[in-house]
């Protein structure tokens, strides 16, 4: 492991999740959500780059998570409630959308998501 590249990949996280929230504030609801899937995968990376010394190529955040609760069993519970499998399986539908599909978020969706990412999701991944 590099400290160079786990560096990195929690700047690049960071910058991911500040950029959601000023694209929120401009009502740009698709790209903020992309931009919090984005902060989610990379910092699920920068998570296993510090815990394993290396991270997965998937891009899948149920996979991410999956590998990182065989170290840490407290994701467990944030695994098994629907609500959260919800989210997680919403925010990858934002790559799809921004790029190839008319498929829009609004304001309150996306608010919802933000709200997940920054709470529950944040909640168990500080943990690790």
């Amino acid at each position: 492991m590099s400290f160079n590249e786990a560096s990195i990949l929690k700047k690049r996280a960071m910058d991911f999740l500040d950029e959601a929230g000023h694209l929120i504030d401009v009502k740009k609801y698709d790209l903020a959500v992309f931009n919090m899937e984005q902060y989610c995968e990379l910092i699920l990376k920068y998570k296993m780059l510090i815990r394993l010394g290396y991270y997965s190529g998937t891009s899948s955040l149920k996979e991410l998570l999956n590998k990182l609760s065989e170290l840490e069993s407290n994701l467990n519970n944030f695994l098994n409630d629907e609500k959260n499998i919800l989210y997680l399986g919403r925010l990858p539908d934002a790559d799809i959308s921004t790029r190839c599909v008319a498929v829009e978020f609004d304001e309150a969706e996306t608010e919802n998501i933000y709200n997940f990412v920054m709470g529950a999701f944040n909640k168990y991944v500080n943990k690790l």
